[in-house]
């Protein structure tokens, strides 16, 4: 078939006209004849439409439909090709960047990949192009960073990603998201970056599925993980003394508050129910105790809240208060008051129910709203509400009346 493509596109033509006209002939009378012709092979592809005529693709057509493809890349280990391409097409985006899919095979999705296992990648949601595109995958929720050896029926993956030109991301943050943590570019970084905008899982046996990302690290964690710890230190074994010779020891979570006092380490098996009685679950210690957390920055205030009016006690539902309080060391916000008053703290939530605060290894999600938390600390409740005190009048009243039954029968 080679030899005859130049002659039917027009670029040569046989020196003897009889023979080159011989196939038109034939086929000619492969039209006349019927059926009764032999089957002759089309350089042209051309489809049987629903009435049995053969229809011929044109070249035309042919190329509109590959200018609305976008450029096929293929991903490697070493990186190189693909951050040649990269580039190459980043030269020619524009501000709103370029779109391109990349087939990776399936043998280099898994976390023991070179360059997975070197935290090839610098940026946060957008990436430097020298970043590795199964970090990023990992980084960004879209593949289990766990994965160390990829599934059977996994045959490829294509990643769509949009490629920016040199100088439209301004900096490069590190973050740790999804158990996998990436560098931020000290620098500036004079060339090209992208961002992940799908993935799509291609299986042996030719089904198709799309993985939803998770750039944000959100994970709802229900507080009843009693059986959570925290992490285990690795230490000396000819280290002195029983406790230090252990192989394990559990670490120490204190750290340094914003006044500078020792709070506990905010994690999820601090903030997780002690058990299943319902005196033993997190909501109800704030019964008696209030909850303060804080960032790197900002100290915020859960507190239970009962309203005054006590008509169907039976019926009423627990809520909370969710504020932004001072930064002041203990003695002082004990002696305030726990919780502190309105007039000294800025409330951001009311009337929560246990079900809108959302705790995961991150922080405290609030309604949609994230408040990173480092440091936490329960106080001792102070200030009871006027159904609280009413209800510890009335236990007296009955504890009152018990005793001067009991007198009487004496």
């Amino acid at each position: 078939l080679g030899p005859q493509v130049p002659r039917l596109e027009g670029a040569a033509e046989e020196p003897e006209e009889e023979e080159a006209g011989a196939p038109e002939q034939e086929l000619q009378g492969e039209d006349e004849a019927g059926a009764g012709a032999p089957p002759r092979r089309s350089l042209r592809p051309r489809t049987t439409t629903g009435n049995g005529t053969v229809s011929v693709k044109r070249p035309a057509a042919r190329a509109k439909a590959s200018d609305e493809r976008v450029p096929l890349l293929k991903y490697a280990p070493e990186g190189t090709l693909l951050l040649k391409e990269l580039q190459r097409l980043a030269g020619g985006a524009g501000p709103q960047g370029a779109v391109c899919d990349v087939k990776v095979a399936a043998e280099h999705m898994c976390s023991s990949n070179p360059r997975v296992k070197s935290t090839q990648l610098w940026g946060s949601d957008t990436f430097t192009d020298e970043s590795d595109l199964v970090a990023v995958l990992m980084h960004q929720g879209f593949y289990n960073s766990a994965v160390s050896q990829p599934p059977g029926c996994l045959l490829e993956a294509l990643v769509s990603v949009r490629v920016f030109p040199p100088g439209h991301a301004k900096e490069f943050r590190s973050s740790a998201r999804n158990g996998i943590t990436s560098r931020a570019w000290l620098g500036k970084h004079l060339a090209s970056s992208y961002c992940v905008e799908r993935c799509l899982l291609l299986g042996k046996g030719g089904t198709e599925v799309e993985l939803p990302g998770n750039p944000e690290a959100k994970q709802v964690v229900p507080t009843l993980v009693p059986a959570a710890t925290e992490r285990l230190v690795n230490t000396r074994s000819s280290a002195a003394g029983s406790e230090k010779r252990q192989k394990f020891v559990q670490e120490v979570a204190l750290m340094y508050s914003l006044s500078n006092e020792p709070w506990h380490k905010y994690s999820l098996h601090a903030i997780a129910d002690r058990g299943l009685e319902r005196q033993l679950w997190t909501c109800a210690r704030f019964l008696s105790e209030v909850l303060f957390l804080e960032s790197h920055e900002t100290r915020w205030e859960i507190s239970r809240v009962v309203p005054e009016d006590d008509a169907h006690a039976e019926q009423r539902v627990e809520t909370f208060r969710f504020a932004k309080c001072p930064i002041m060391p203990r003695a002082d916000v004990v002696e305030s008051g726990v919780p502190l008053s309105e007039d000294k703290v800025a409330v951001l939530h009311e009337d929560l129910v246990w079900e809108d605060l959302h705790w995961g290894p991150r922080g405290l999600e609030i309604r949609g709203e994230l408040y990173p938390c480092i440091r936490m600390q329960w106080l001792k409740r102070t200030i009871q509400s006027s159904t609280d005190e009413e209800e510890e009048d009335e236990d007296d009243e009955d504890e009152d009346e018990d005793e001067d039954e009991d007198e009487d029968e004496d």
